[in-house]
Parts: structure tokens; sequence; C-alpha cells
């Protein structure tokens, strides 16, 4: 325990932001939600009409969690949470157990701390202290919120604290992932992984009725009934699994090497193969792992919802409150949601692509390699081209997964090729948020965190748009609402063209920028 306090002072006054920033845009995500949804179901019988269509489909369920509670207006909120709270809740979980123990570790500042009066074990201690006052922030933020719109007490007490517990769980794997593994990418790789997991198994589960709904953290949430009768078992079994994998992570810390995991990684081959010895096989080599895994991401929704088009377009049908929010024909509308979704995926693959050269920089790697013949042009040309052009192809690759889906459990087989050009009409807007993430590391690679911002709103705009009532303009501000919800509305020709030349303006500006400054580090 020695030093823990002091560890802890230090994240407050360096890491605050991180701490407070994620906490609250994740409690105005939800009181956000709940808002919309008060405004859209405000009656008995909007509610009756929601439990019997959105809340009666395994469809939903699959995506969503087990609807619980859906005559109430929180138990809705919850419902409409959803898909989007069962994915950022653990990122942000993630981010907070391994960013404030491996990272940290990674850049050499716990070699600092612990070379005074610090125990090593006092890291993961002190990281699981200011991670449960963040999330201790968010449950508090939403109670706050939830009540001042009306809901009733209790539900505001218990709901926020069992997202909070949910969240904490996952900053304990978080803790864990950061130990096991030798480096930060290995370690949100594993979180990733179980988080992915956690997720299949739920939706199989959940989408299929079955009752095994204790077999992944993410159906405990519901369970929990924090709309109705309270039950126990979610609660204490989160409280469980936060107990098990923070001591199993503190132990690992206290016998491991600094530096070390108990994951060694593996030696590369002795020499580079041909393909690694030029600029774009090493943007590729280097990029392939983080992007792969948004394409794979990206894919599978689009091929799970194009597989439930029929039932989806059945649902919206059924349910006027919700045909009349999303409007167009109910048998399309699941097609914007998997391609907008799936443009914003494939963007994120893009930005994490970028970020990754930034970082490259920033550990004075990318000065090594620009230290031989190869120019700063053609390296910038290379890896841009490599990111680009892979986000391009995991965006098609979706449309073409989302028709040929549709294709085969029932629809025509216009829908391959009607899907294919809705894709091609978000590729603008795929273009222009990779080199807008390429302009902010060509300026400096610590701005590239913000190349994040744009695809976070595209998936709050794609996922929580109608729940959250947002208003049109700021829908615009995610480059694809701004070409229209194609196939339901024609394509917006003069948006796509602007786009497609602010993308063009955006390579340029960075490629020139890149070109004529100095490296950070290198």
């Amino acid at each position: 325990m020695t030093g823990v306090w002091r560890l802890v002072r230090l994240h407050v006054r360096s890491h605050w932001l991180v701490l407070v920033a994620p906490a609250l845009l994740l409690a105005g995500l939800v009181i956000a939600t709940a808002s919309g949804v008060k405004d859209l179901y405000p009656t008995a019988e909007d509610r009756a009409v929601y439990a019997a269509t959105m809340g009666a489909s395994p469809a939903s369920w699959a995506f969503n969690g087990r609807g619980i509670d859906l005559d109430r207006i929180g138990g809705i909120a919850a419902y409409e949470v959803g898909l989007a709270g069962q994915l950022a809740i653990p990122a942000v979980g993630l981010l907070l157990g391994i960013g404030l123990t491996r990272r940290l570790e990674e850049s050499g500042v716990i070699e600092l701390v612990t070379s005074g009066r610090v125990a090593r074990t006092a890291v993961p201690l002190a990281a699981l202290v200011v991670g449960i006052g963040s999330w201790l922030l968010f449950a508090k933020a939403c109670e706050a919120g939830l009540y001042a719109m009306g809901f009733d007490r209790l539900g505001s007490q218990t709901y926020p604290s069992i997202l909070a517990l949910y969240g904490m769980a996952f900053t304990g794997i978080g803790l864990l992932a950061g130990q096991l593994s030798q480096g930060t990418r290995g370690a949100y790789g594993i979180g990733g992984l179980l988080a992915g997991a956690g997720f299949v198994t739920r939706a199989y589960v959940d989408g299929r009725q079955l009752r095994y709904v204790w077999a992944s953290p993410m159906g405990w949430v519901a369970e929990a009934h924090p709309w109705g009768t309270w039950v126990w078992w979610p609660a204490l079994s989160f409280i469980a699994l936060i107990v098990v994998t923070s001591g199993a992570a503190v132990l690992v810390a206290s016998r491991r090497d600094l530096g070390s995991g108990v994951l060694q990684q593996r030696p590369g081959r002795a020499t580079a193969t041909r393909v690694l010895s030029t600029a774009s096989g090493l943007a590729w080599r280097l990029t392939r792992g983080s992007m792969i895994g948004w394409a794979v991401g990206a894919l599978t929704w689009c091929v799970s919802l194009g597989a439930m088009t029929d039932e989806m377009g059945r649902i919206i049908a059924e349910n006027p409150t919700l045909a009349e929010a999303l409007g167009g024909d109910p048998t399309q509308i699941e097609t914007v949601m998997s391609l907008v979704l799936a443009a914003a995926m494939a963007s994120a693959a893009a930005v994490a692509g970028m970020s990754r050269l930034g970082v490259e920089e920033g550990d004075a790697r990318l000065g090594l390699v620009l230290a031989g013949a190869v120019s700063r042009t053609r390296v910038w040309l290379a890896w841009t081209g490599v990111v680009a052009a892979f986000a391009v192809v995991t965006l098609m690759m979706c449309g073409l997964g989302s028709g040929v889906a549709q294709w085969l459990t029932g629809s025509s087989r216009d829908a391959v090729t009607r899907n294919l050009g809705a894709a091609i009409a978000y590729v603008p807007g795929v273009l222009l948020v990779t080199f807008v993430a390429a302009l902010l590391v060509a300026l400096s690679p610590r701005l590239r965190g913000l190349g994040w911002l744009p695809v976070g709103w595209a998936l709050v705009v794609g996922l929580l748009g109608e729940a959250l009532r947002l208003p049109q303009w700021s829908r615009d501000l995610s480059p694809f609402e701004l070409v229209g919800r194609v196939p339901v509305e024609a394509l917006d020709r003069t948006a796509w063209v602007w786009l497609a030349v602010a993308a063009m303006v955006a390579c340029a500006a960075a490629t020139v920028r890149f070109g004529s400054r100095s490296l950070t580090r290198g």
C-alpha cells in the first residue's frame, strides 16, 4: 500500500480530464437518451406498443439486450441506451484501467515513480481508486439528470448504479489486461477481445431467448431490473468480478518485472520481407492489427443487420411512433443504419491507422525510418494511401456483405447492387474523416486524439439520433448525414462532390504541412 495515496493525488492532478470527461459524456448520453424517449413515448398506450414490437423481437433483444420493464419510461430508456451503452461503457472502463497502468509504464512514468517510496502494487491499486471515483461521478451525474427530468427516484438511483458497476468491472479487466500484456496495444487487444466475446455471447443468448443470462456480464445490467423490482445477484456478481480482476492485477504486479508481462511478445523475423522493406509495407505492418479489428466489427454488424432486414422492417412498420420518427420505407431503414455505422467504423479504422503514425513519431521510430534513403513525402503518401484505401475497401465490403445477407434471407438480388451503391455514397465522408485525422497528425502528433471526435459523433448520430431527438443541424455535423439517408433518400450529389473536394484539400494540406515541419522527436 506504500505510495497509493500519492499516486492517487498524482492521477487526479495530471489525468483529471481522463477521469472526468468520459464520465460526464457517458452521463450526458444516458440523460439525453432518456429525455428523447420520454418525448417519444409519453402515454401508457405508446409504451404498450413499444413493448409489443421492439421489446418482443428476438432481433432487438440480440442487439439491445432483453426488454425488461418496458411498460415504464425508464425501462424503455434503458433499452434504447442498449447497444451504445454496452459498447461505450466497456471502452471507457478499459481506457481507465489500461491507460493509468500499462500506458504509463510503457512511457517510463511508472519506472520513475516506483524508484522512490512507492510500491509496485500501488500502481494498480491507485488506478482502481481513481477509477471508482470516476464511475461514482458518472452515477451521480446520471442520477441528478434523470431525477431532474421527472423519473422516479429509486430508478434514477439504481439504474446509474448498475451501469457504474458494469463500467467498473471492465476497469478491473483493464487493470488485469495491463498486467498480463507486455504492451499497451496488447492490453487493449485483450480487453477488446473479452468485450467482443461478451457481446457476442450475450447477443446469442438473448437473441435465442435462452436462460443462460449469467453467461456474459453484458446481460447482467438488464437482469438487475433497475426500473422495477430490484434483483441483487447482478450487482453482487459485478462486485465479485471487480474484486477478482483487481486482486489478480495486484498479485501479478507484485511478481513480475517492470516492463514485462505474463504474455511475452514473440520476436519478429530476423530479416524483413521484400514487402516490409517498402514504405507501404511498413505502414500496413504497423497498422493492420487495429484496422482489421475495426473492419471485422463493421462487417459483422452489416451482415447481422442485413440478415434481420425483414424482421426489423416489420417491427418498425408495426410501431407508428417509431415509423414516423425514422421515416421512409421500413425495409430500407435497416440498410441506412447498417451502412452509416459501417462508414463510422471504417473511419475509426482510418483514424487508428493515422494515429499510429503519430505514435511512431512520438517514440522516435519514424525518425529512424526517415534517416535512410526514403523521403518524408514518400513515407507520408504511402501511409495515408494504405490507410485511406483500407477504409474504403472496408466500407465497400460492408455494403456487399449487407446486400448479400439481405438477398440470402429473402430479398431480391437487387439488394446487392443497391447496398453497394449506398456504400459508394458514403465514401467521401470516410475519406474526409481520414484526411482530417491525417491533417491533425501532420500539424502535431499530440493532436491525433482529436481525430476521434467526428467518429464518435457519427456513432452517436447513427445509434441514438432518433432517441436523442437531435436537431437536423447537429446531425449534419456528421459527414455521413450530409449526403442523405441513402438508399431511403436520393443521394445529394452536391454534398457528395463538396465532401470529396474537402477531403482532397485536407489531404493536400496535410502533405504540405508534414513535409515542411520538424519531427517532434528523432
